[in-house]
């Protein structure tokens, strides 16, 4: 990714399609070597979804600095409705705030509404699906006073009827083997009228995630996780200490995920990295290799001692 500070190191991909110059598109936030100063959502587009660029005019970034804390965690909705993309993205200073920008052609974009706000950390990960005109949803993660060195965390979800307001939070169970939601993307899947979230885990006390998981569910509260995980710390060398806040695309034809995961290696310093993967619905379902079993992932080299 040519990001702005020009590292390439990137965090927080939230895919989606809309009619701009490219068809698909990617969120995403730099953060080279964990610098959060340099945490702004980005866009990017592409034909095929394998490699991404600047459409041309496309400003980079497209949320500027602000005068205090850092935006984190852009997520991305085409709304056929009005015509335009929208963006969420928070910003973490003394309080969590979600803001909304909108664009119709991915390069002008309107300016920022108040979306959702709480205390830290209470609103992580804004993840917003339009299901239909007037049916708006939001999954965030409420990471308490403590945030990720905080013993546990959990699901919360909004709804909206025009993506602006929302109502208060109601709380989701989505816990398993001793590990808590960190960030999470969930998408609405047509073709099989259910919700489907991806979400990195935390484990008690720690904010190195260790490993990437999918649920499912008819009704958007009630999940039902894959215990065996997508990808874990240690997959591949880029991902040697954490697994993190991810995104994918469906193909109900081919039944088969592409998965953009960004993670984490230590190696003196912290070296962040976005990867495409390819899952095949079926190979996800099987759970012949966990049942049963207690998960284990192989430590971290070194403890992240704050979070993108």
């Amino acid at each position: 990714f040519a990001t702005f500070e020009g590292s390439g190191e990137t965090v927080h991909p939230d895919w989606a399609v809309a009619p701009f110059f490219f068809p698909q598109h990617l969120a995403i936030t730099p953060y080279p070597n964990g610098n959060a100063n340099y945490e702004l959502p980005s866009l990017f587009g592409s034909q095929l979804g394998t490699e991404w660029s600047l459409a041309p005019g496309t400003p980079n970034p497209i949320i500027p600095a602000p005068p205090s804390g850092h935006m984190s965690d852009p997520d991305i909705v085409w709304n056929p409705e009005s015509g335009d993309m929208w963006m969420y993205y928070r910003q973490a200073a003394d309080r969590n705030i979600v803001w909304l920008v909108r664009s119709g052609d991915g390069i002008h974009w309107s300016s920022p509404v108040l979306a959702v706000s709480a205390p830290n950390h209470e609103i992580i990960s804004p993840s917003v699906v339009r299901r239909g005109p007037g049916d708006w949803w939001m999954w965030s993660v409420n990471g308490g006073r403590e945030g990720c060195s905080a013993e546990t965390s959990w699901l919360e979800v909004r709804r909206s009827s025009n993506g602006i307001n929302w109502d208060a939070p109601a709380v989701i169970e989505l816990a398993h083997d001793g590990l808590y939601p960190w960030h999470v993307e969930v998408q609405w899947i047509p073709s099989r009228s259910e919700f489907w979230a991806l979400y990195n885990a935390k484990e008690p006390g720690s904010c190195t995630t260790p490993a990437l998981f999918l649920a499912a569910s008819g009704n958007g509260t009630s999940w039902s996780p894959i215990r065996r995980p997508i990808v874990a710390r240690g997959a591949i060398p880029d991902f040697a200490d954490i697994v993190y806040r991810s995104t994918f695309s469906y193909d109900p034809v081919a039944d088969d995920l592409r998965l953009w995961v960004s993670g984490a290696r230590f190696d003196r310093k912290w070296i962040w990295s976005t990867f495409l993967i390819r899952k095949h619905r079926a190979s996800l379902l099987d759970k012949t290799a966990v049942d049963g079993a207690p998960l284990a992932f192989p430590p971290p080299a070194a403890e992240l001692v704050d979070w993108p």
